[in-house]
């Protein structure tokens, strides 16, 4: 459980994170082709809280609510299976990140696309000092997601679930 606090603080802390050098980099690095939205045959619509926000989740995953002291609202998709280094996050309502941004330096290891509320976004995609794989996307606004794993098919996989997301 306290990891699992330790990974939404550390994605909320991303999440809010932006820099006018991490945008003036995107367009210096290849996009690889767009990332299909997953079907819906093996996933269940699932509401994200009491919002007006859903997306088709596996059968192998769960949602958590993830709430900041300044309002911020957010969900983990997490997978059921405990040994799994997968982690998606989608923050609903921004506010101050809670302590510092963590912050990547250097351009993107690659950048793809994908859909998010029917809107095709790019997603940044890092690999840490740890060996995961950080994607985020770039989007302005009150919503943000995040993927995180140590295997980077696992970030196509996450992405796939989270570019489900409609608003109802």
């Amino acid at each position: 459980m306290t990891r699992l606090i330790i990974f939404s603080l550390a994605f909320i802390y991303l999440g809010c994170a932006n820099t006018n050098r991490q945008n003036r980099v995107i367009n210096q690095n290849p996009s690889r082709g767009l990332i299909e939205t997953g079907s819906s045959a093996d996933r269940q619509e699932t509401r994200l809280g009491q919002s007006n926000y859903f997306i088709l989740l596996p059968g192998t995953f769960y949602l958590s609510e993830a709430r900041g002291k300044e309002g911020q609202l957010g969900y983990n998709i997490i997978p059921k299976d405990k040994k799994s280094t997968m982690f998606g996050f989608i923050e609903i309502k921004h506010g101050r990140p809670i302590g510092g941004g963590l912050v990547h330096d250097g351009p993107p290891k690659e950048t793809i696309l994908s859909y998010f509320l029917d809107k095709q976004v790019r997603w940044k995609i890092y690999i840490t000092e740890t060996g995961y794989f950080d994607a985020f996307t770039d989007e302005e606004g009150d919503l943000h997601a995040i993927a995180s794993s140590k295997k980077r098919n696992e970030i196509d996989s996450l992405i796939s679930i989270i570019s489900t997301l409609k608003q109802k």
